[in-house]
């Protein structure tokens, strides 16, 4: 009967711990209920390297791909800006409708130029905004993006039809041709 106590508390202690580390990776990653995101898409207006503002309201026409990044992230944020690059260019001639955003998960250690180069490798027309910490640290609230530190992050994109409605969000599991199938979808309407 004690090895049976034993072996009983053993099971709830790792299903406790499977379930507490399940609910934090998705809280870390993105509240991932479609009907709890914003809608339309909470306005932003960050700098690019360049100096020039932009925001969601001044891209109302395209698709908006949005996530974070910054240049250490290293593995995770290098395949998420793949994906969205390879989804966008399977797109052909309509991939001009489509802007890719990364906003600066540490604007304190990455430079808006060196963001910039680095979301350009992907793809020369992403765009890499950044702003105080605050700024993007309130930003990233409104789109319940929430992350400690950059190596916590686990990378997601979020997808804003033309009209900048909240549509569907994509993590590290997300195939390219989901978010391929998901933009002409989004653009047949438009």
């Amino acid at each position: 009967m004690i090895l049976s106590a034993g072996v009983l508390i053993g099971l709830l202690a790792v299903l406790t711990s499977f379930w507490v580390g399940r609910t934090w990776k998705n809280h870390q990653i993105l509240n991932q209920d479609i009907n709890h995101l914003p809608s339309p898409a909470v306005d932003f207006s960050l700098k690019a390297a360049s100096g020039e503002a932009h925001s969601i309201r001044a891209l109302y026409g395209k698709i908006i791909l949005l996530s974070f990044g910054a240049t250490t992230c290293n593995q995770p944020c290098d395949d998420m800006l793949s994906k969205l690059a390879s989804a966008r260019t399977d797109l052909g001639a309509d991939k001009d409708h489509v802007q890719v955003i990364i906003l600066a998960l540490d604007s304190e250690q990455d430079s808006p130029a060196a963001l910039t180069a680095y979301v350009q490798k992907f793809d020369p027309s992403f765009l890499a905004l950044s702003g105080s910490k605050n700024d993007l640290n309130d930003i990233a609230r409104s789109y319940d993006v929430i992350y400690s530190t950059v190596k916590d992050y686990q990378p997601a994109a979020m997808l804003i039809d033309p009209q900048g409605q909240w549509q569907e969000v994509y993590t590290s599991e997300t195939n390219i041709k989901e978010i391929t199938t998901d933009m002409q979808q989004y653009l047949s309407y438009h």
